[in-house]
């Protein structure tokens, strides 16, 4: 029974001396991988969603103006089909280089025809305020357009604040920097340094060698 026993212990030794040269030949190392998307991943940046919500509201009203414009019995035009159309064409054109020109967002140029194309909505809502106190009489009518026209001073503002700032320009998602690239994080670091890759040679001996003593 004990040399049963002793050439158990032998058997058990030599294949945890093999399995460990095994995990010698061929290591197993923390490395971060970085892969790159081949479509940018901007649309859900704070800019991005910031130019569709602006885009989807622009084609809302634009369509609002339209109807105004064709059910209207005087022949009167409604400003909103110009002040909306060119929002509507600046968050488009804002929404397209966010996506594949990133470096031009924050300059003078761009910032400059986006806000300005907002502050004419507001100019034209200004403009009916105007016209609802002083030529229509319509006091409703002109506290409406008073409220938008504040709403959409305040909508440049964040927009420039965005197109300023480069938290604006930044993924929600955790390792996914400019362009699509996933990249280490601070969290991902820290628990690789507290918590590396077991390759499996030290639990086995281990356990190897409590079994050995057991016996």
């Amino acid at each position: 029974m004990l040399r049963t026993n002793s050439n158990n212990i032998n058997n058990n030794n030599k294949r945890t001396t093999s399995i460990q040269s095994q995990n010698t030949n061929n290591p197993t190392t923390s490395t971060t991988t970085t892969t790159t998307n081949s479509y940018p991943q901007r649309n859900m940046t704070p800019l991005g969603i910031y130019s569709r919500s602006v885009l989807f509201i622009s084609i809302f009203f634009w369509c609002w103006a339209l109807k105004n414009t064709i059910t209207m019995e005087s022949p009167n035009f409604d400003m909103g089909i110009i002040s909306f159309g060119t929002t509507g064409l600046t968050s488009t054109y804002l929404l397209g280089i966010s996506n594949y020109h990133p470096s031009s967002i924050s300059s003078r140029w761009t910032v400059g025809f986006v806000t300005s194309s907002q502050c004419l909505v507001s100019l034209n809502y200004l403009l009916g305020t105007y016209f609802g106190i002083y030529v229509l009489d319509r006091i409703g009518f002109a506290i409406y357009c008073g409220i938008f026209s504040i709403l959409w001073i305040g909508i440049a503002w964040i927009g420039i604040r965005l197109m300023k700032s480069p938290n604006g320009r930044r993924s929600g998602n955790d390792g996914v920097g400019e362009g699509g690239t996933n990249t280490p994080t601070q969290a991902t670091t820290i628990m690789n340094s507290i918590c590396p890759p077991n390759n499996g040679s030290h639990s086995l001996s281990t356990t190897e060698n409590e079994r050995s003593t057991l016996i």
